[in-house]
């Protein structure tokens, strides 16, 4: 396997970052928690948000788990002894740096090779915040910032202030960042490749606090 062959595998956008001769890596993609049914809702105090878990995955985090699937299914077909990692990181975290919240939701039963972000997280916290403050991906390309800014405010209630809107952008933001970084020093695993399976601007930002030759190769999924 090389990488013309990975840029050719159906359900494959694109590869950036990734160089022959492939070395054995962690193939690492990201998915949400569910949340219930009234979403994301101002807090009681009207500080912040606040958010209820499910266990289960939305159906947006279903499609982009088979879709992760389908192509390591591809790959393995093409190629028996490709022995990357994959490995799935659950975000977890986003209870805690978006809605302050400890209650960290659980992975569900139907996902493979999982782990929960929430443990590196808290203990990079004082880094999240850092990014916070420094927002890194300001150096971004625009359209990247563009797309993810507009998916993210969508999400959000009407009664929300302009601030509230701005501030939870800024802490997804922040959050992509910190995935960035933990990847790179090796919390998910070796050598990690982010499987995109969101939307490419997502994984445009999760590299956005490192520097060009630290950045995390990407194998972007349609």
């Amino acid at each position: 396997m090389n990488v013309r062959a990975i840029s050719r595998i159906r359900g494959v956008a694109n590869v950036c970052g990734l160089r022959d001769p492939l070395v054995e890596s962690t193939l690492v993609y990201f998915l949400c928690p569910c949340l219930s049914s009234k979403g994301i809702v101002v807090n009681p105090e009207g500080t912040g948000f606040t958010a209820k878990y499910v266990d289960r995955l939305s159906g947006f985090a279903k499609a982009r788990r088979d879709k992760a699937w389908e192509f390591m299914a591809e790959v393995t077909a093409q190629d028996r002894n490709f022995d990357w990692v994959f490995r799935m990181v659950w975000g977890s975290a986003d209870a805690l740096i978006l809605y302050s919240q400890t209650d960290y939701p659980g992975i569900p039963a139907d996902v493979r090779e999982g782990v929960a972000n929430h443990v590196a997280v808290a203990a990079h916290i004082a880094d999240f915040w850092r990014f916070y403050e420094e927002q890194p991906w300001q150096n971004s390309p625009a359209w990247a910032i563009k797309q993810e800014d507009r998916r993210l405010r969508s999400l959000l209630p009407e009664n929300a202030t302009k601030h509230l809107k701005q501030d939870f952008v800024r802490r997804v933001f922040a959050g992509f960042a910190l995935d960035g970084f933990l990847l790179r020093k090796g919390c998910f695993g070796r050598n990690p490749v982010i499987l995109g399976v969101e939307s490419s601007g997502v994984a445009v930002l999760q590299n956005a606090a490192l520097e060009p030759k630290e950045q995390i190769p990407v194998i972007q999924l349609k």
